[in-house]
C-alpha cells in the first residue's frame, strides 16, 4: 500500500530539494597499517545490497569529525562510546539502504537539473555567490574526488532525500493536536522540595574484618584491573623536514603551469572613497543637506584637492577615513550594487560623480585595477614555494618513518636508531583501553591494534595530524583482580557511601510516608532540620527541573500532580542524592501566546512530527528488512 502511494506522489506531484548549505566532509585515509586486517568487502547487506566497510569507515569518520567540532576535539573514547557514534553510523546506513530500496521500486532517478542545481548551490564551489567550474574541479582534485564520484554521491544524496519527503508528506497536525503540543512545552509548575544528601549522614565509624572481606568476595569482578601497556615512540614531524627541501626556479614554474587555477582570480579593483552618511528614511531637508556637503566636497577633489587628504577631513567612515578612504582591493559581490556599478566603470586614477548607496553619499575614486586571469608568477612564488616545501617535507618525514619503521622491525632497537638520527624516543606511561593513552590513539581500531602488540613489537606507521608515529610496546600488565589489602580502603570507603545511601533512603522514604498522611512539609523540614527549597517556574520542554537536575521520571511524575494530590508515591533519586517533592503552583498555557505563535509553531511542529514518523516507518521497515552483519567485521 504505502509503495502504490510513494509510486503515485512520485509521478504527480513535483517535489523540489533546495540546498542552501551542502557541508562537504572530506574524508583522507590514514597511513595506519592495523585496519588493513578489516578489509573487507563488506560489512552490512541490507536486502542484499552491500555496505562496504570503506564507505563505512568514511560514513564513520564524518560523524567522528562532527562530534569532535561540537566537542572541541575533547572526545575521549568513553565519550564516543556513551554517544554511541559507531551504532549512529551503521544504523544511519541501513536506513540509507532501505530509503534507496524504495526509490529503485518506484523508478525514480534525480533529473539533471536538479543535481546541477544541488551542486551550483553549494558554497564550496562558488565564487562571489556563482558557481565556479573551474573552483568545483580544483576543489575536488585537492580532495582526492573526480567529478563523477562526488556526482554520484550527490545524487544519492539527493534520492534518499525525496523519498523521506514522500514519506513525511501525508503527516499534518490538527487545530487540536496543536494546541496541545503547545500547552506541552508552554505549561509551568513550581514544586517545593527537600533534599536528603547521603554525604551529609553519619554512620559507624568501622567496618570489621569479615564484612569488608565479604564485600570483596562478592565483588571482586567490579574491582578487576584493566589490561595495561606502556609504548615508546617516535614522532616524525613534517616541519623539522623544511631546511632539507630544496625548491628550485624550475619546480616553481611547473607547479604554476600545472595549476594555474589556483591563481586564479575575479576582477579587482582597489579604491578609496568618501562617505557622507544619511539614514535611508531621512526626512526630505536632511537628504537634501548630506547632498550638498557631498557636492561641495567633490568640488574641492575637481578644484585640485588630494584625494586621501579631503578623505580624511570630511568623510564619515570611520573605518577608512584615518586611511584616505582606502578599501584596498575587492571584486564584484563585496560591495552595495550602486557602489559596486559605479567603481567598476572608472579607470585608473578617476573619481565618481556623486554616488548614493543605503549608507549615504560617496565619491569614489579608483587606484588601480587588476584584470581577471591568473596573479603572475612574481606574485605567488613565495606561496607556490611553500606549498612545495611543506608537501615535499611531508615526503621526506613518510620516507624516514617508513625507513625507521623497516629498520626498527629487524632490530628491535628503536632507541638505537633514534641515537643514530639525533632522535629522542618518547615513552608513556601506562594506560588502559579507557584512559591516559596517548593523543594520536585516536580511534578504537587503533587502540586495539595497541593492545594486540607483543612486548617488543613495532606497529605499523601511525599517521596523526600530518605527522607520522613509529611506536613500540615495551611492556604490559595483564588484567587480574588486586588482593585484598591492595584495595581495603577503597571497600571501606565503598561500604560507608553504600550504607549512607541506604540510611538516605530509608529516612526519605520515612518522610515521604509522613506527607502522604498529612504532615506539612514545612514542619517536616524544620524538625529533621532540612532546608525547604523551590525549583521556581519551569516546563517540561526545557527537560532539566531547575536547582534538581535531569530526571524524566520526577519530570512525568512533577507533571501529573495537583493541589488536590501535591506528593507523588515515590521518593525520587538524582544524581546520588534523594528528593521529596511537593506541588506548589501551576501556569497553564496562554491562548494568546498560542494565537501569537500559531504559524511558527504550526511549523515547527509539524517538522517535528514528520520526524518522528519517518523515525517510526524506518524502524518498522528495519524490523521486516533482512540485514546480515559480517561476523569477521566488528562495526
Amino acid at each position: 500500500m504505502l509503495l502504490n502511494m510513494l509510486r503515485q506522489k512520485a509521478r504527480s506531484i513535483f517535489i523540489y530539494v533546495i540546498f542552501a548549505v551542502i557541508i562537504i566532509v572530506f574524508i583522507f585515509y590514514f597511513g595506519w597499517g592495523g585496519v588493513r586486517k578489516k578489509q573487507e568487502d563488506w560489512v552490512i547487506k541490507v536486502d542484499g545490497r552491500t555496505i562496504s566497510y570503506n564507505y563505512y569507515l568514511k560514513y564513520y569518520n564524518q560523524l567522528l569529525s562532527y562530534y569532535q567540532k561540537i566537542y572541541r576535539g575533547k572526545l575521549d573514547k568513553k565519550t564516543i562510546q556513551k554517544l554511541g557514534i559507531k551504532k549512529t553510523a551503521y544504523e544511519n546506513l541501513i536506513k540509507n539502504t532501505l530509503l534507496l530500496e524504495i526509490a529503485d521500486s518506484i523508478n525514480w532517478e534525480v533529473p539533471k537539473v536538479e543535481l546541477e542545481k544541488a551542486i551550483n548551490q553549494t558554497p564550496a564551489f562558488q565564487s562571489n555567490g556563482k558557481f565556479d567550474i573551474k573552483r568545483y574541479k580544483q576543489t575536488l582534485r585537492q580532495n582526492r574526488l573526480t567529478p563523477k564520484e562526488f556526482e554520484n554521491e550527490i545524487r544519492q544524496q539527493l534520492r534518499i532525500s525525496r523519498i523521506k519527503r514522500l514519506v513525511q508528506d501525508e503527516v499534518k497536525y490538527t487545530d487540536n493536536e496543536l494546541w496541545g503540543q503547545f500547552v506541552w512545552e508552554n505549561e509551568k509548575i513550581n514544586l517545593s522540595f527537600i533534599e536528603i544528601d547521603p554525604n551529609m549522614i553519619s554512620t559507624k565509624d568501622g567496618f570489621g574484618d569479615k564484612e569488608i572481606k565479604d564485600f570483596y568476595d562478592k565483588h571482586q569482578e567490579e574491582f578487576l584491573m584493566p589490561d595495561k601497556i606502556k609504548i615508546a615512540y617516535l614522532e616524525f614531524y613534517p616541519k623539522n623536514f623544511k631546511k632539507r627541501v630544496e625548491i628550485s626556479q624550475k619546480d616553481i614554474e611547473d607547479y604554476y603551469k600545472e595549476f594555474p587555477e589556483e591563481f586564479w582570480q575575479p576582477k579587482k579593483v582597489h579604491a578609496r572613497h568618501i562617505l557622507i552618511k544619511v539614514d535611508p528614511d531621512a526626512k526630505k531637508t536632511e537628504k537634501e543637506n548630506a547632498r550638498k556637503k557631498a557636492e561641495k566636497t567633490l568640488s574641492m577633489i575637481k578644484s585640485g584637492g588630494l584625494f586621501e587628504e579631503i578623505a580624511k577631513q570630511y568623510s564619515q567612515d570611520k573605518a577608512t577615513a584615518g586611511k584616505g578612504g582606502d578599501l584596498g582591493f575587492f571584486p564584484r559581490g563585496q560591495m552595495v550594487k550602486p557602489f559596486e556599478e559605479a567603481a567598476f566603470k572608472l579607470k585608473p586614477g578617476e573619481v565618481s560623480g556623486i554616488v548614493e548607496t543605503k549608507f549615504g553619499y560617496h565619491i569614489i575614486k579608483v587606484e588601480e585595477i587588476e584584470e581577471e586571469g591568473a596573479k603572475p608568477l612574481e606574485k605567488v612564488k613565495q606561496k607556490i614555494q611553500e606549498n612545495l616545501t611543506e608537501e615535499k617535507a611531508r615526503e621526506l618525514a613518510k620516507k624516514e618513518a617508513y625507513r625507521a619503521y623497516r629498520t626498527a622491525l629487524k632490530t628491535k632497537d628503536l632507541k638505537g636508531y633514534a641515537e643514530k638520527k639525533g632522535l629522542k624516543v618518547m615513552e608513556t606511561d601506562y594506560f588502559s583501553r579507557d584512559r591516559d593513552y596517548p593523543f594520536f590513539i585516536n580511534s578504537e581500531e587503533i587502540l586495539e591494534e595497541m593492545f594486540s602488540l607483543k612486548p617488543g613489537d613495532i606497529a605499523y606507521p601511525l599517521l596523526f595530524n600530518d605527522r607520522y608515529y613509529i611506536i613500540k610496546l615495551l611492556s604490559k600488565k595483564e588484567s587480574h583482580i588486586p588482593n585484598l589489602e591492595e584495595i581495603k580502603e577503597k571497600i571501606i570507603s565503598l561500604l560507608k557511601k553504600k550504607e549512607q545511601k541506604e540510611v538516605a533512603r530509608a529516612k526519605a522514604e520515612g518522610l515521604l510516608k509522613k506527607l502522604l498522611r498529612g504532615d506539612p512539609m514545612e514542619e517536616i523540614a524544620k524538625e529533621e532540620k532540612l532546608t525547604l527549597e523551590e525549583t521556581g517556574f519551569f516546563p517540561r520542554s526545557k527537560g532539566r527541573i531547575p536547582n534538581i537536575g535531569d530526571s524524566p521520571a520526577m519530570m512525568a511524575a512533577s507533571f501529573r500532580l495537583t493541589a488536590a494530590r501535591p506528593y507523588p508515591e515515590k521518593v525520587f533519586e538524582v544524581n546520588g542524592k534523594y528528593y521529596l517533592i511537593k506541588f506548589k503552583q501551576r501556569e497553564k498555557a496562554k491562548k494568546a501566546e498560542f494565537k501569537d505563535k500559531e504559524k511558527e509553531n504550526r511549523k515547527k511542529y509539524t517538522f517535528q512530527k514528520r520526524e518522528e514518523y519517518l523515525d517510526d516507518w524506518l524502524k518498522n521497515a528495519r524490523i521486516h528488512a533482512d540485514v546480515a552483519f559480517n561476523p569477521r567485521v566488528n562495526p
